[in-house]
This record gives C-alpha cells, structure tokens and sequence, in this order.
C-alpha cells in the first residue's frame, strides 16, 4: 500500500510498527514500512494479511491519521498504470501466478 499520513512517522514508531501491533482480536503480523518522501509522511507498507481498517487501526495506536491509502499490489498482482475505477481482464500469466501464490496449483 501507498499510505499518507498526518506527521512524520518517527522511527521508532516505524520499528515498533513493524514488529507487529496488538489489536483487541490480536497481535499483526510484521510488516515493511519505506518512506516514499523526505517528510516521512508518504509510506509504503507491505502487510501479509487483511483485516478491517488495518492500516487506519495500526497507525491509530501510535497517534497518527491516515489520510490516504491505494493498494498497489495484490500479492503477485500489481496495480500498474491503471487509473481510479479502471480495470482490466487478467493475462493468463497473472492468473497462473495467483493460482501459485494461493497454492492452488
């Protein structure tokens, strides 16, 4: 995901992130934060796992607000150049490549 945030995320927050949070259901997995700008407040994360408002929730338990957040890949997918609202059918490539990631084949 592409996340902008409210501040600067300092880094010790960003190390404490990464380990995982506890929320009331439990604890995340670790995840990857980059900063994509000088500010600290454009970020990539990299999450292995989906659970509602994860990334608003996460980066609420260290005071910060999420302003904005585009997923950019889907496992082996990837968004690319497609716009807001675009889509477009799957290659066979990409289908195998799902089929492989979910164990499927």
């Amino acid at each position: 995901y592409e996340v902008k945030i409210d501040k600067p995320l300092k880094e010790e927050d960003k190390i404490e992130l990464e380990k995982g949070v506890d929320l009331k259901e439990g604890r995340t997995l670790p995840c990857e934060i980059a900063s994509l700008d000088a500010t600290k407040t454009y970020l990539q994360i990299t999450v292995w796992e989906g659970r509602y408002h994860l990334l608003k929730r996460i980066f609420g338990k260290f005071h910060y607000t999420v302003l904005s957040i585009k997923r950019i890949a889907l496992g082996p997918l990837r968004l690319g150049d497609l716009k807001s609202g675009e889509w477009k059918p799957l290659s066979r490539e990409e289908v195998e490549a799902l089929k492989t990631a979910l164990k499927l084949r």
